[in-house]
C-alpha cells in the first residue's frame, strides 16, 4: 500500500549554522512517499554551500528567491508554488525532527482514521492534560487521541501548546483556508488554528521535533508595533471562528488569547525600567479586566515566563 505524499518544506534565510541539522533529520525519516523543499528566501550567507551536498539526494529539492520576501511570504510561497503532497510540514531551517518515525507514523494513524475528516496531527502533546480538558475526545491508539477541532480551538487558552515543526496538515484544506496570508510572528497559529475549527485532530505524546530557541528566533523580536499585530490576528482568527461557533465563546477565547500574548510580551522585558515601560505602554493602549490581571502580574514577576515563551512557536 502507497500512502500519501508528504512535503516538508524547509523556508530558511541566513541559517547556515543550523540548515543542514534540520535537512539530515528529514531524510532520517523512514517515510517513503517524501519530498523535501528548501525555499531560501534569498540568503546571503553560505547557505547555499552548506545545502548542495544534499542535493544529491532527489527526495532534496532547492529553490532561491530573486529577493528577500519576508518571512511569512516566504511560508506561502512554499506552501503554494513547491509542494505537492497531499499533506505538509513546516519545518524551519533552524529546527529539527527527533523522530525517525514521526511521518511514517502520523500517516499511519492518519490513514487508519480516514473517515474522520482529519485535517491536522500534531505531536508533542500531553494526551492525558487533552483528555481531561476534553473527555468526549477519543483515543486512538495509547499514545494518540483523536479531538474535535472545535472544542480544542476552545479549550485551546487553557492547553497553551503548539509546535509547528511537529505539526502536519492537509495541503488542499490550507490552500483553501488562505494560509500564511496574516502577516505576523505567530502567522503559523494564526493559520493552523483555522483548520483546528473545520476539522479533526489527531494529537500525538511522541516527542518528534525541536523548536530550536536561540537569539535569532523571530519570536524575540516581539516589540510595541509588532504586539498590536500579534493581537489583530487574534481578531482575525475571531472573526473566522464566529461562523463556526457562538460569538460569546469567540469573544472569550479571544481575550484570554489577547491576555496570554501580552504576558509573553511582558516576560521578555528583561530590565525593570523594560517592565515600566512596557506596563506604561500597555494601559496606554488596551483595556483589561480584573480576571486577565492576574496573569499580567505573573509575567511582570518573570513567574513562569520560560515555560510560557515556549508555547507559540515561531
Amino acid at each position: 500500500m502507497m500512502y500519501p505524499k508528504v512535503s516538508i518544506q524547509i523556508p530558511t534565510y541566513n541559517q547556515e549554522s543550523f540548515i543542514a541539522k534540520a535537512i539530515e533529520s528529514c531524510l532520517m525519516q523512514d517515510y517513503e512517499n517524501l519530498e523535501i523543499n528548501i525555499a531560501d528566501d534569498n540568503s546571503t550567507d553560505n547557505s547555499y554551500m552548506v545545502i548542495e551536498p544534499f542535493l544529491k539526494d532527489a527526495r532534496v529539492k532547492y529553490y532561491k528567491n530573486n529577493q528577500n520576501l519576508g518571512r511569512v511570504k516566504n511560508y506561502r510561497k512554499a506552501l503554494y508554488k513547491y509542494a505537492t503532497g497531499e499533506w505538509v510540514i513546516n519545518l524551519d531551517g533552524d529546527d529539527y525532527f527527533t523522530d525517525s518515525g514521526f511521518v511514517s507514523k502520523a500517516m499511519e494513524d492518519i490513514t487508519n482514521l480516514a473517515n474522520e475528516h482529519i485535517l491536522v496531527y500534531q505531536a508533542n502533546h500531553n494526551i492525558k492534560k487533552i483528555a481531561t480538558l476534553l473527555p468526549a475526545s477519543k483515543w486512538a491508539n495509547e499514545n494518540t487521541i483523536l479531538v474535535d477541532g472545535k472544542d480544542y480551538y476552545l479549550k485551546y487558552p487553557e492547553i497553551l501548546n503548539f509546535t509547528h515543526c511537529a505539526t502536519m496538515y492537509n495541503r488542499k484544506a490550507a490552500m483553501e483556508l488562505n494560509f500564511y496570508s496574516f502577516d505576523c510572528l505567530f502567522t503559523d497559529f494564526n493559520s493552523l488554528v483555522k483548520l483546528f475549527i473545520i476539522g479533526n485532530i489527531l494529537l500525538s505524546s511522541k516527542s518528534v521535533a525541536v523548536w530550536h530557541q536561540h537569539d535569532l528566533n523571530q519570536s524575540a523580536t516581539l516589540n510595541h508595533t509588532k504586539i498590536k499585530v500579534e493581537l489583530a490576528s487574534f481578531d482575525e482568527i475571531s472573526v473566522f471562528a464566529q461562523k463556526y461557533l457562538p460569538v460569546k465563546k469567540v469573544q472569550l477565547w479571544n481575550k484570554r488569547m489577547k491576555t496570554f500574548m501580552l504576558s509573553i510580551y511582558l516576560g521578555m522585558q528583561q530590565t525593570t525600567k523594560g517592565k515600566i515601560a512596557g506596563v506604561k505602554y500597555l494601559f496606554l493602549h488596551f483595556s483589561f479586566e480584573k480576571m486577565h490581571l492576574r496573569q499580567l502580574a505573573k509575567a511582570l514577576l518573570n513567574v513562569g515566563v520560560n515555560k510560557t515563551n515556549k508555547k507559540i512557536d515561531d
